[in-house]
């Protein structure tokens, strides 16, 4: 293997993909592209949404991708998350009480007093009349936001009144998550309901955090931290190495790797697979298989970089680490396995994988254990297949590059 110069390294384009709720994505575009376009233009980047969002009818997706340079694609991804995603309060009402200020007055002082957005929308419950409102502002000016609510529920004459935040997942998404609602829910004294609706007839989940101002604030924030985030990047052949130490090294900062032949001759196309929590983790994942320089804090690409720290893996806080969570089966991933057991001479264990939804990337995470679990109970064939696992991988995925090359 060759080390990647920093000069080199310097230029060497990534792309980022990351969850961020369909409903929010013409907030974040801006009117005429204005808000995407200064973000873009500011840090060099280029930010995708996905475009089957604007056909009415289509499966809407969360995924939004940005390219770049490492630097300024996670500078990108912060001002999405941290400044360009609206927050809003859920806070029943009494009729009475506003109806006594003056509904269009309310609105309108809360919009100078504190910059946020108050919608007020009429319930009724059996003889009982109430009303939601839902205050919408930013996280960059959070404090300003949980004023105003804390000014709402003075008018309404109950500070201890309950507030909720909403967030919408996919079902798969939801799974992932769902893991760390106790541990969340003891943390910040607060409670969840999920709910299922469907649109179009397309299903999507939306979880309701009810608990105090505070409370639901950071219970939100803390849940995003466990949305999966996947950096992607093309590097040749000769520059990579993947074997027992790289693994073990993905296991101990929590993250899954794929790898697969890439579109650009001898190369591969890697993808590290983690939480957004672990953003770090993936970024020195990156910078050690590549064998990046990192001299005295700096940045493997010459220049102070302000990347997440690297965080130990706190799996007692979650059922499973983000390197399992977050693997989502993948066909061509599955194809490359059948081809590693049929060189193998497993070639009929195949069929028992994918019943089980087992593909090249979730294969390397298995241990003996797993095997016997899923069926594959004979010793010759664990033992070739642990083998295969704690090997080179990389030497039997250079074989299928040259295998490809040489037949286009």
């Amino acid at each position: 293997m060759q080390k990647i110069s920093s000069a080199t390294a310097r230029f060497y384009p990534v792309k980022l993909s990351m969850e961020v709720s369909f409903t929010t994505h013409s907030h974040i575009i801006g009117r005429a592209g204005t808000n995407i376009n200064t973000v873009m233009k500011e840090t060099s980047t280029k930010i995708h949404f996905p475009d089957e969002n604007r056909v009415a009818g289509e499966k809407k997706s969360n995924e939004v991708t940005i390219s770049g340079e490492l630097v300024n694609v996670e500078t990108a991804r912060r001002r999405i998350r941290q400044f360009m995603i609206p927050i809003e309060y859920v806070v029943e009402c009494r009729t009475e009480v506003l109806d006594s200020y003056g509904r269009p007055a309310l609105v309108k002082d809360f919009a100078i007093l504190y910059g946020v957005l108050l919608r007020l929308n009429e319930k009724t419950t059996g003889s009982c009349s109430h009303c939601s409102a839902t205050i919408r502002g930013s996280q960059q000016e959070i404090g300003r936001l949980k004023e105003a609510v804390n000014h709402l529920m003075k008018l309404n004459q109950n500070l201890e009144t309950l507030v909720s935040m909403k967030m919408e997942f996919s079902s798969d998404q939801l799974e992932t998550l769902r893991a760390n609602f106790n541990l969340l829910e003891a943390k910040y004294s607060t409670a969840f309901m999920t709910l299922k609706l469907t649109n179009l007839g397309e299903e999507h989940q939306v979880v309701w955090i009810r608990g105090s101002v505070d409370g639901v604030y950071q219970t939100k924030m803390a849940l995003m931290e466990f949305l999966p985030m996947k950096l992607m990047f093309h590097v040749h052949a000769i520059h990579l190495t993947f074997g027992v130490n790289e693994r073990k090294l993905a296991k101990r900062l929590d993250v899954a790797v794929k790898m697969e032949p890439s579109t650009k001759p001898s190369s591969f196309l890697l993808q590290i697979i983690s939480y957004e929590k672990n953003a770090g983790n993936i970024y020195e994942f990156r910078r050690q298989i590549l064998r990046l320089p990192n001299p005295n804090g700096l940045s493997p690409i010459g220049f102070p970089l302000s990347l997440p720290r690297v965080q130990e893996p706190e799996h007692e806080s979650v059922k499973m680490p983000a390197s399992i969570c977050t693997l989502k089966f993948d066909k061509n991933s599955y194809r490359q396995l059948c081809q590693l057991l049929k060189e193998s001479d497993l070639f009929e264990y195949c069929e028992l994988f994918l019943a089980n939804e087992v593909d090249l990337a979730m294969f390397t995470t298995l241990s003996d254990d797993d095997l016997k679990s899923i069926g594959v109970t004979a010793y010759r064939p664990r033992k070739l297949m642990l083998h295969a696992i704690s090997g080179d991988l990389v030497e039997f995925k250079r074989s299928s590059v040259r295998t490809e090359e040489l037949a286009n």
